[in-house]
This record gives structure tokens, C-alpha cells and sequence, in this order.
């Protein structure tokens, strides 16, 4: 599937699972990006990871990596953004699972509408 056509459906999954639905967020916090690691994680400024719910981004190497880690550098690079966690907070790797917020913009759903990654789930650590 090329890039419009997952833009495409990205488009249709978000409408059908009405908008990744964040709304119930169990908790939320405000945090500062330090730095865009690619396309769906980023580097909080206390050091924390912080790994996008419900998109995989091409990996760095792979054809569109590029692009993804620039769109999500130009949507949260620096910026202050809202982070909305749902059941585990974190995967495996320690990361933050988390919706991404700038004001009104939902980040994970924009890279998703753009064709940056195909919607993906993450296994959640269990503590």
C-alpha cells in the first residue's frame, strides 16, 4: 500500500474507531519535547521516552523515515505538549505510551492522516 493509500485508511480506522478514542483518558500530564527521535518518539527534558499510541513510523533506515522524524519534529520540536496515557503507562522498554497533544492538534492522528506509519498497537508492560 503506497503512502496515499494508507493515508486513506488511516483516515477511515480513525473515523470508525471515533478518533483513536483518548477521550477517558485515565491520566494526563504537560511536558516539554527536548528532542524528536523519529517519527513516533521523542525525548522528554527530564529524560523520559515518551512512544505514540496507535502509529508506527518508519524506523531509521527505512523508506520514509526521513519525512516521518521531520513531520514530527515541525509538530512538537521543542514545543510543550499534553500527553494522554491510557491503562499502562509504559511498554516494555520503559517507554511513555501516550496520545500527543499540541493545543488542539492530536499529533498521532495527524502523522496517521499524513501516511507517515500504519496504525499500530503496542503491548502494554503489566506491572
Amino acid at each position: 500500500m503506497g503512502k496515499t493509500g494508507m493515508a486513506r485508511f488511516a483516515t477511515i480506522l480513525i473515523i470508525v474507531l471515533g478518533g483513536c478514542s483518548f477521550q477517558g483518558a485515565i491520566e494526563t500530564e504537560t511536558v516539554t519535547i527536548l528532542r524528536v527521535i523519529d517519527g513516533d518518539t521523542c525525548r522528554l527534558e527530564d529524560g523520559r521516552r515518551v512512544r505514540y499510541l496507535g502509529i508506527n513510523a518508519p524506523e531509521e533506515g527505512d523508506p520514509h523515515a526521513n519525512e516521518a522524524t521531520l513531520a514530527n519534529n515541525r509538530l512538537v520540536g521543542g514545543k510543550t505538549v499534553r500527553l494522554e496515557f491510557h491503562r499502562s503507562r509504559q511498554d516494555k522498554y520503559g517507554r511513555l505510551l501516550a496520545y500527543v497533544f499540541v493545543d488542539d492538534t492530536f499529533v498521532n492522528e495527524t502523522l496517521l492522516r499524513q501516511g507517515l506509519g500504519p496504525v499500530h498497537t503496542i503491548a502494554a508492560h503489566r506491572r
